[in-house]
């Protein structure tokens, strides 16, 4: 086990910390205080922060729950739009058949016009 995991374990971290704190900051007054001047801000952070966070775990965990009840939610939907829609689908074919079938009609007449006077 490494020494410095065995002294967090332990709570011993004079040692580690010291050597730390030497070799980064000259003036360690200096540092305190501003550390004593941002705890509380930080402390104000955390406190706005919370139920933003919350409700952002809240948003994911029903979204997910969402996400697992999508399939047979949108087949429930899919379902009770075509049966909605069926019976316009139905008028929308019963009215265009006349016009596709008369449509068709014309079209294979042009091209057997077509075929016989090329071929004559």
């Amino acid at each position: 086990m490494n020494a410095v995991i065995a002294n967090v374990m332990v709570g011993n971290l004079g040692p580690a910390v010291e050597r730390i704190a030497r070799g980064r900051r000259t003036h360690p007054a200096a540092w305190n205080i501003a550390l004593a001047v941002a705890t509380p801000l930080i402390g104000l952070v955390f406190v706005v922060a919370f139920p933003l966070v919350g409700l952002a775990v809240l948003a994911w965990t029903g979204a997910g729950a969402i996400g697992r009840r999508a399939k047979p939610l949108a087949l429930f939907a899919k379902n009770v739009a075509l049966f909605v829609a069926a019976p316009f689908v139905g008028l929308v074919y019963a009215v265009a058949f006349p016009f596709v079938g008369i449509g068709f009609l014309v079209w294979r007449g042009a091209r057997a016009i077509v075929k016989r006077h090329a071929t004559a």
